[in-house]
């Protein structure tokens, strides 16, 4: 099974869109970027499936603490692009740098680590 398959289906979002069903309490555009994490086979293409799936299910929660933060913005949609693109730059660095190692899996919890997102 390809690694995008695995882990939409490990974060059952592929389950949720058949249901028709939008995660519970998530922001619409917070639950775009998620998806986007998926999408971009490239981020994690060096890493094992395991090390991969630990970086994007990590991802996942990250911009899902950004849930209660995006209410607070004049313009939310710009806010959560500024900070994707910061977590995006920081998790391919992880994931370069956890590809080098003998054991990706092992070094990814020193790595993951929320990026300055300069507010």
């Amino acid at each position: 099974m390809a690694l995008r398959e695995q882990w939409r289906k490990l974060t059952g979002f592929w389950r949720r869109k058949k249901k028709g069903e939008e995660a519970v309490g998530m922001h619409p555009i917070l639950r775009g970027l998620q998806e986007r994490l998926g999408e971009d086979e490239g981020l994690t293409a060096e890493l094992t499936d395991t090390a991969a799936i630990q970086l994007l299910r990590w991802a996942e929660q990250e911009i899902a603490r950004w849930n209660e933060a995006i209410a607070d913005q004049p313009d939310p949609e710009a806010w959560a692009e500024r900070r994707w693109t910061v977590l995006h730059r920081h998790l391919r660095r992880v994931a370069r740098e956890a590809a080098q190692a003998a054991d990706p899996q092992a070094v990814l919890p020193g790595l993951l680590v929320s990026p300055d997102y300069e507010e």
